[in-house]
């Protein structure tokens, strides 16, 4: 869980189903974009930057900028329960950006 520290105060959380964020006090959107579709177990708000960097099983750390406002798509579900396919999306403008930690001459390389 991670906590916007400048307007509009969004609070973000993460899981099985990737990131989220609560808005308009009550509703969540997907903020996942073009994350792929894995388990994110920890998420980090940068206040300076204003940076949301999330950790991943397996895939990497992924970086937002949450500088601007996102644009939520809202869609009304067509069927009973809680299809997260049905879920409103702030996804398709949100762009994670990955970030590769182990490569040539990086600190977790392996020595030869």
């Amino acid at each position: 869980m991670a906590f916007e520290t400048h307007p509009p105060y969004r609070l973000f959380v993460s899981g099985d189903a990737g990131v989220w964020m609560l808005y308009n006090k009550d509703r969540w959107a997907s903020v996942a974009g073009n994350m792929p579709n894995v388990v994110v177990s920890d998420l980090v708000f940068h206040h300076r930057d204003r940076i949301l960097t999330a950790a991943t099983y397996g895939r990497g750390i992924w970086r937002l900028n949450v500088t601007k406002k996102f644009r939520v798509t809202e869609g009304e579900p067509s069927g009973e329960g809680n299809d997260p396919a049905e879920a409103p999306m702030a996804a398709r403008t949100t762009s994670f950006a990955s970030i590769m930690l182990a490569g040539p001459g990086s600190a977790l390389s392996p020595r030869r």
